[in-house]
């Protein structure tokens, strides 16, 4: 899903964005959100995987206000997610120690301290470049992350 989204996002690089945004229907957004969040927690990517090329796409929204959207809505899509992970893991033997559920802490606190940081720099990048850079940069992330997927999943196969 990701290789495919990144590929979409290399042959749209060279179409303008939408002049204006398509109606933001409420009950539509938030039948996407809904979507989004399941396949955010079925498969523990972040939605703004999904939720990026769907607003551009269906809604037509600017490539310049789609960073901080998907940066509010990755904040509820992994609390929940965070959430469901530790209470389904609670009491599973065999987990690593220092895990509560799913979920351990140190590494989620050290990742979340290195994200401020990151995501102070990613805004001052999206302000200083264009959309179409955004656009290219974001697909060739999702293609590269989908080869190194592909490519690990593929070394434990016998």
């Amino acid at each position: 899903m990701i290789l495919v989204l990144g590929i979409q996002g290399f042959l749209s690089r060279n179409k303008p964005e939408a002049e204006t945004m398509r109606n933001l229907n409420g009950w539509l957004m938030l039948g996407c959100g809904v979507l989004i969040g399941i396949i955010a927690i079925l498969t523990g990517l972040g939605g703004g995987i999904i939720l990026i090329p769907l607003l551009v796409g269906l809604f037509g929204v600017p490539t310049k206000n789609l960073a901080g959207t998907s940066s509010a809505v990755l904040i509820f899509t992994s609390a929940a997610a965070a959430l469901s992970y530790l209470w389904g893991g609670i009491g599973v033997p065999g987990l690593p120690e220092g895990t509560i559920g799913y979920v351990w802490p140190k590494v989620s606190i050290a990742v979340a301290i290195g994200t401020i940081p990151g995501a102070q720099f990613g805004a001052i990048l999206n302000k200083k470049h264009a959309s179409k850079w955004f656009r290219v940069t974001f697909a060739s992330v999702q293609i590269l992350m989908s080869v190194w997927m592909f490519s690990r999943a593929f070394e434990e196969l016998p």
